[in-house]
């Protein structure tokens, strides 16, 4: 029996080599979600409602190959957390299903696109680590009955159709000319892949304050995931500064340090207060902090 020691720098690289195959899972199934839509809103004549559909979107990968020109394998396609052998699934007392864990399953109905991926054990943190940077996605701990297999499904809606004349809103449509000549109603849809949304007074939905609130340090606040382009910023500012002791104070300071969390990087907020004599107190705990949270 043999054990192995790993130094904490080499688990430093592991854990950003893992994070950035998640990366490319997310991304990945993003571009295949949003190639699905576009094929179904192309198509949208056809019975068919999405690329594959007659066979369940089991064929998904074949009719969307020139969509999808540099996707890792065609007919099979896999991610970077591809093992090989397949893990047997029971479906009912009667029947099993054989998956590879880390390859992408897709599935479809008439209202919605299915893609699953199914993570052993050891990599289960990183299905919600990627369902975090997807728009829908659910992840699923099927337990000891399924070997403790993870299943993380990205869902796509069928995407509405919108009326200008046309059966959709095209780019070289006559109604788009000069600017949209007509109010657009989603009926309850959800608009995704945008990255930003702009008022007519300029005002910058992107860019807005994603979160706002008096804590108490040391407080931990999770990153917002911001569109592309834009950054997580934070502003803290102190809101009650009481040490306590009775003394004068010298100094006070509030300040944030970066932190790892799984699935998503976060700030902690600090405090430091000095009194007479040069005495230090670190996150007193009667001191409260704003903080504000916005993505620019």
């Amino acid at each position: 029996l043999a054990t192995f020691f790993y130094a904490p720098g080499v688990l430093s690289k592991l854990q950003d080599f893992r994070r950035h195959q998640a990366d490319v899972v997310a991304e990945e199934l993003n571009r295949v979600g949003v190639a699905a839509q576009k094929w179904a809103i192309d198509n949208s004549g056809d019975e068919v409602p999405w690329p594959g559909g007659n066979t369940r979107c089991a064929s998904l990968f074949d009719v969307l190959s020139q969509d999808l020109a540099q996707f890792r394998g065609a007919r099979n396609p896999r991610t970077p957390f591809h093992q090989s052998g397949f893990k047997r699934l029971p479906l009912s007392s009667t029947q099993v299903r054989s998956v590879e864990l880390g390859r992408y399953y897709p599935s479809c109905n008439a209202e919605q696109l299915r893609v699953d991926v199914f993570f052993d054990t050891d990599d289960s943190r990183w299905g919600n680590y990627i369902a975090n940077r997807l728009a829908g996605a659910v992840v699923d701990n099927l337990g000891s009955t399924y070997d403790n297999v993870t299943r993380l499904s990205s869902l796509w809606p069928l995407p509405a159709i919108v009326g200008l004349g046309e059966n959709y809103v095209r780019k070289d449509a006559p109604e788009f000319e000069g600017g949209l000549q007509s109010n657009i109603d989603l009926d309850g849809h959800a608009i995704y892949g945008a990255s930003d949304v702009v008022l007519g007074n300029g005002h910058s939905l992107g860019k807005t304050m994603v979160f706002a609130g008096v804590v108490r340090p040391p407080a931990t606040i999770v990153k917002p995931d911001c569109a592309p382009g834009l950054s997580p910023q934070i502003l803290a500012s102190f809101n009650t500064i009481y040490h306590g002791t009775g003394r004068p104070m010298h100094y006070a300071q509030v300040y944030t340090e970066e932190v790892e969390l799984a699935p998503k990087p976060a700030w902690r907020v600090r405090t430091r207060v000095t009194t007479y004599p040069n005495l230090i107190s670190n996150d007193s705990p009667g001191i409260r902090v704003n903080v504000f949270v916005r993505c620019s």
